[in-house]
This record gives C-alpha cells, structure tokens and sequence, in this order.
C-alpha cells in the first residue's frame, strides 16, 4: 500500500507529492526545483470534517462553501464568511441556536392560511382536470374575413 505525503518548498511555496509504500522510510525534506528545499506539510489534515469515530467525537463541519442563509451572501470560505461578519459587528449563529431561533419566528405571510383558499384551489383543479368538453374553435373563412377587414373578394 502507498501513502502520499504533501511537501512544501520554503523558496518558491510549491506543493509537491511523494508517494511511499508503507514500509519505507518517509523523508522529512525534498529538493526543489528551485533549488530550494520542500519540508513535509499536510495540505489538508486528515479525518476531522465530519468524522465519528472514537478520537474525532465533537469535531463537527459546521461550515459549507455556498449561499449562507444568515447573512444572504455566498461564501467559498468560513475565512470569508467571518470576515464578513467581523467587518459589520455581527457573530453568526452556531447551527442548534439558528434552527432553534428559526423555528421560533414569526410567520411569513406566505404561510398564513388565507380563509377559503383550500376550496377555492380544490375547484380550480377539479375544472382543470375535468373532462368537460369545450367550446370548438370557430374556423374562420379567409374570403370572409377579407371583406370584412376591408379588402375584396377579386384580391
């Protein structure tokens, strides 16, 4: 099995990545191609977004890269989203205190239920799926319609 560890060059900050097998001696340092000397880094640490096993219990992603429903905004970054916040004076919510506030709002008038709306829709959609005949469509004689519309019939 092979394992790839990130470097990273102190000159030039390049990423580089070596692969070892299991049991090979894993090299602190690489050589650039700068000429400068990469040491090894984790460009991502591994197993604490989310994880549940016995040594990660309470470490949670509370942050997802996209539109955040607090502040109306996108972000690509929690980076981002705190500086947002930092720059206006506002501290966003943990996610169990925004549910809870959430579900604790006023209704939007959307979803106020307007009296006799129910019937009113419930007959709407019975007449659209009714298999009531309509009227047929009148044809119209072209001759006619151009005397009619001023023009004659030798045109």
């Amino acid at each position: 099995m092979t394992i790839a560890w990130d470097y990273r060059c102190r000159s030039c900050s390049a990423w580089q990545e070596k692969f070892f097998f299991t049991d090979e001696q894993v090299v602190e340092s690489l050589a650039c191609v700068c000429g400068g000397t990469a040491i090894r880094t984790w460009a991502k640490a591994p197993g604490l977004a989310g994880v549940s096993e016995p040594g990660t219990r309470g470490i949670t992603r509370t942050f997802h890269p996209g539109y955040d429903v607090q502040s109306g905004k996108f972000f690509e970054t929690r980076t981002e989203r705190d500086g947002y916040l930092k720059a206006r004076g506002l501290v966003g919510l943990g996610p169990d205190e925004y549910r809870r506030s959430a579900s604790a709002a006023t209704p939007q008038p959307d979803d106020i239920a307007l009296p006799g709306i129910d019937k009113a829709m419930n007959e709407a959609y019975e007449e659209a799926t009714s298999s009531r005949e309509t009227a047929p469509i009148p044809q119209i004689n072209e001759s006619e319609a151009m005397i009619a519309d001023g023009g004659t019939k030798d045109a």
